[in-house]
């Protein structure tokens, strides 16, 4: 239905493409190549491919993670490229043997966006994500990731019906894994209804 899908991409744009467009940056590129986080995304890919495999939608779960390899090449030449550009401009502030406040800022401003590669809070929520809606088996399968889609766009609808465009908007923008795991733990009810429904989805997407 054209509503929820509209309830869907807000939900969306809210929680992952806005925090993502907020520190845009090459090098946080190598968050997808990070080993740990690499690991258990191919876990989760491998699982969509069995579940296609299962439906009989071969040509489908061979494109999709045909293209989950191929980003996270790209990832890694885009994210290595953007590193070493930074690593050498930064080097010279480095070396210095005079210990001056540029020196010390150009090193620190660095050092942060070293330690900014990786998005904690995006990587909490997924993890998250897995634990509510993946079952025992800690995957989300394709009825599983249409799950959680459906509860993301229910509680956004929820959320414009209560309050006014703004307070919407605020709320929206400053929702993070904290507020949703008070919110399922504390009335579990919708999860529940949602769990009732025989969501399907062919295309789950990449990123929670």
């Amino acid at each position: 239905p054209q509503e929820w899908a509209r309830w869907h991409n807000t939900a969306r744009l809210y929680w992952t493409w806005l925090p993502m467009l907020s520190a845009l940056s090459a090098m946080r590129l190598l968050a997808n190549v990070n080993p740990f986080v690499l690991m258990l995304q191919t876990q989760l890919e491998i699982g969509f491919l069995k579940d296609r495999f299962n439906k009989g939608l071969y040509l489908s779960g061979v494109f999709f993670f045909a293209w989950y390899i191929v980003t996270r090449f790209f990832s890694l030449v885009i994210g290595l490229d953007g590193f070493l550009v930074k690593f050498r401009a930064t080097s010279k502030y480095v070396n210095q043997d005079e210990l001056s406040i540029m020196n010390v800022s150009f090193t620190l401003v660095f050092m942060f966006q070293i330690l900014g590669i990786t998005n904690l809070t995006r990587f909490s929520r997924r993890r998250l994500n897995i634990f509510i809606f993946g079952g025992a088996d800690g995957k989300l399968s394709n009825r599983e990731r249409g799950m959680n889609y459906f509860w993301n766009a229910a509680l956004a609808k929820r959320l414009r019906a209560r309050f006014s465009l703004l307070q919407f908007v605020a709320i929206m923008l400053s929702f993070d894994d904290f507020d949703f795991q008070r919110l399922v733990l504390h009335n579990d009810s919708h999860l529940k209804l949602v769990r009732s429904l025989d969501v399907k989805v062919v295309r789950p997407e990449q990123s929670m």
